[in-house]
């Protein structure tokens, strides 16, 4: 069956998306190519008989058409060197394991996240994430139940109203990332948290993107 990937810009990102997930990026401030993260995310236990979508009309960049050309050339070379099969050979999706930790990540004031904590393992269900984890509190509700186990991939950057993990003084943290203008704020989903101005945070680090459904 053939696939539909779409090539989009957002802020200062090319991105590529299927059925509404973001599968891959490209900044456009450098335009780095990482080719273990273009692989994982399009090609990893999927098939490559693969369409790719032009969805960008207004590019203030000026760098998207050649670098859609560029994208589809790889794409063409890789469904003929995977003609035979039209997928790639890796474990089955169902048989992908990640590790799930034990801790619980607040949605509401946060804790500290340490990788060296005890943890187990969850099957992951969506194909491209990293790690899993529970989220503690209700700020997120109705998006993210208290004691959800939500899935996470690891990137460089949030894009506008990704929910994410954050690292937010010391402390981690589920929010929503809204950009305004020149800055941002993390934003709780329940309405009844304020949101966190970026102007007010003195660190911050990006630990990955919640895949929601």
């Amino acid at each position: 069956m053939k696939r539909t990937i779409e090539f989009k810009l957002q802020d200062d990102s090319y991105f590529l998306e299927e059925n509404g997930t973001r599968v891959f990026a490209i900044k456009v401030s450098d335009l780095k190519f990482n080719s273990l993260d273009f692989y994982s995310g399009v090609y990893k236990n999927k098939s490559a008989n693969i369409e790719l979508v032009n969805q960008i009309e207004l590019d203030p960049h000026k760098k998207g058409d050649y670098i859609f050309a560029w994208l589809s050339e790889i794409v063409l070379a890789l469904k003929k060197e995977f003609k035979e099969d039209e997928t790639v050979i890796e474990e089955a999706n169902s048989e992908r394991i990640i590790p799930l930790f034990e801790f619980a990540v607040c949605a509401g004031d946060g804790f500290f996240l340490d990788e060296s904590v005890p943890h187990s393992d969850v099957k992951d269900t969506t194909g491209i994430a990293d790690f899993a984890v529970t989220i503690a509190g209700d700020s997120m509700e109705p998006t993210i139940k208290n004691h959800s186990v939500v899935f996470v991939k690891k990137e460089e950057i949030p894009m506008h109203k990704d929910v994410g993990l954050f690292v937010v003084n010391g402390d981690i943290m589920c929010k929503r990332y809204i950009k305004k203008g020149r800055g941002y704020t993390l934003s709780a989903d329940n309405i009844k948290y304020n949101d966190i101005q970026g102007r007010e945070i003195e660190s911050i680090s990006f630990l990955g993107r919640v895949i929601l459904e």
